[in-house]
């Protein structure tokens, strides 16, 4: 008896010892999650969104985040993936600068950085959080990674405070300003089945997507390897020329080459799509096996469907389910990008691209070749964003400054030819009028000296007649005195 009420007696003294140690843990951790930490600055107001606005994207897409202050402010970008994993988008480093000027719209990525954001995944709702003060605060060692989720939270947002009050904050009462915006990572069309083959997707940049419609059940190979069952719908696929092979139910089979471009997609309806019992595939491994039931190779949910595909108008597709609708591709495929048209060529099916879908491959390849070129002419500065207002003025300011100079030096260079050529010419005119002046000088003095030898000609002349004269007047004196005597 008395052992029982020593027992009872110790089980007692146990739980008063763990009851106040586990309000002590729960009183130290609401401490630590402390919402009066930090105050709201009502003179600072700070913005974030991204560059598609219904915020819709999937894996492999490139995304553009956006952000200003209306005053000046040392900031910091977090985000909280559809995984749950908290990732620290910027600073990209823990020694850069992360003071921004205020009214001014920054990018993240900026035009001269030499990395993207790249959508990753899964399906789900990723977050991502700003926060801005007027006072230097610290920036967590999340380099490369955080190693923070929230499984033990059931709210986000909740979570995403505890951060920023646990991580972000100098000194208690600190003011600070916040903003949040969502995206949503949205991999797969709901009316289509999934690949079960589930490749590396690499990003948009080299690859497209496909939608197979046709037959609703029938088994899809794409270069011997079994994706899945139609409807069908391959989010990326690599760039170039393929071979897709097609069974229905019936054992019946199509195959041909497709090209795949892109920024276009390739829709494949029943229209394009018709097996036939004499087309046989040119893969040994796919005539072995030909149509696979789609409950046993990946698919335990499929569902058989009784409709006549004879009876379905031309504007009719069997989706996932067996339901019949409508094939707009408004309104079902609204992962198609580019141009969804396609023709028959000599070799296979490929899409006809548009006025917008090169329009946008232009871009992405003057994109490219700007970056490639100011990577090799400009150096990035460490810790600096770039801001938007930069981007006309480093993206063609300094090709066309050197354009400019080039012009002038070719103006300067076609009035130096034109002066040296007036010059020849003066010089030219110079020596000819010294030599006009030579000869009219020759002229004048030849004409001197025949003038001279006139003058002297006729000095001579007039000094022998002078001498005639006097001889004739002293013959004329002599006869005279002989007279007189």
């Amino acid at each position: 008896m008395l052992r029982k009420i020593l027992e009872k007696i110790g089980i007692t003294a146990l739980m008063a010892v763990i009851i106040p140690m586990t309000v002590a843990a729960d009183i130290e951790q609401e401490n630590d999650y402390n919402y009066d930490r930090t105050r709201a600055d009502q003179y600072l107001d700070v913005e974030i969104w991204t560059d598609n606005s219904d915020g819709e994207y999937f894996e492999g897409d490139e995304i553009v985040i956006n952000f200003r202050a209306n005053r000046d402010a040392f900031i910091a970008i977090y985000s909280v993936n559809s995984r749950g994993q908290v990732n620290l988008l910027f600073p990209i480093e823990q020694d850069d600068n992360n003071y921004i000027e205020g009214g001014v719209v920054y990018q993240l990525p900026g035009n001269n950085d030499d990395y993207d954001l790249v959508v990753s995944g899964p399906e789900g709702t990723e977050t991502i959080q700003i926060i801005a003060s007027k006072e230097r605060f610290p920036i967590p060692d999340w380099y490369p990674v955080s190693g923070l989720d929230d499984d033990n939270w059931n709210d986000r947002h909740e979570f995403m405070d505890y951060l920023n009050n646990r991580y972000f904050v100098n000194y208690d009462g600190q003011r600070f300003a916040y903003d949040r915006t969502s995206i949503y990572i949205n991999e797969w069309e709901e009316s289509y089945y999934r690949p079960v083959y589930r490749p590396i997707y690499p990003g948009w940049t080299v690859c497209g997507n496909v939608y197979v419609d046709y037959p609703y059940g029938g088994t899809v190979y794409i270069n011997g390897i079994y994706w899945g069952i139609a409807p069908l719908y391959i989010p990326r696929i690599y760039v170039g020329w393929h071979t897709i092979t097609i069974y229905d139910r019936h054992g019946y089979c199509w195959e041909n080459d497709i090209h795949i471009d892109h920024y276009n997609t390739l829709v494949l309806n029943r229209h394009i799509i018709r097996p036939h019992s004499s087309f046989v595939s040119k893969y040994k491994e796919v005539r072995k096996i030909g149509y696979r039931d789609p409950v046993r190779y990946g698919y335990p949910n499929y569902k058989h469907t009784t409709v006549d595909v004879t009876k379905l108008r031309a504007d009719q597709t069997i989706y996932k389910g067996g339901m019949v609708k409508n094939s707009d591709n408004s309104i079902q495929k609204k992962f198609a990008r580019g141009s969804t048209k396609v023709v028959e060529s000599n070799r296979g099916f490929e899409t006809v691209r548009t006025k917008a879908s090169t329009k946008r491959q232009n871009q992405v390849k003057s994109k490219n070749s700007y970056e490639n070129k100011t990577s090799k002419e400009t150096t990035k500065e460490k810790g600096q964003i770039k801001r938007t207002t930069n981007k006309s003025t480093n993206s063609s300011g300094k090709t066309t400054i050197q354009k400019r100079t080039t012009k002038t030096t070719k103006k300067s260079l076609g009035k130096q030819s034109t002066v040296d050529k007036s010059s020849k010419t003066n010089k030219s005119s110079q020596k000819s009028t010294t030599i006009k002046k030579s000869n009219q000088n020759k002229k004048s003095s030849e004409k001197s000296t025949k003038v001279d030898k006139s003058n002297k000609t006729n000095k001579s002349s007039e000094t022998k007649s002078n001498d005639k004269s006097k001889s004739s007047s002293k013959k004329l004196s002599s006869s005279k005195k002989k007279s007189i005597k």
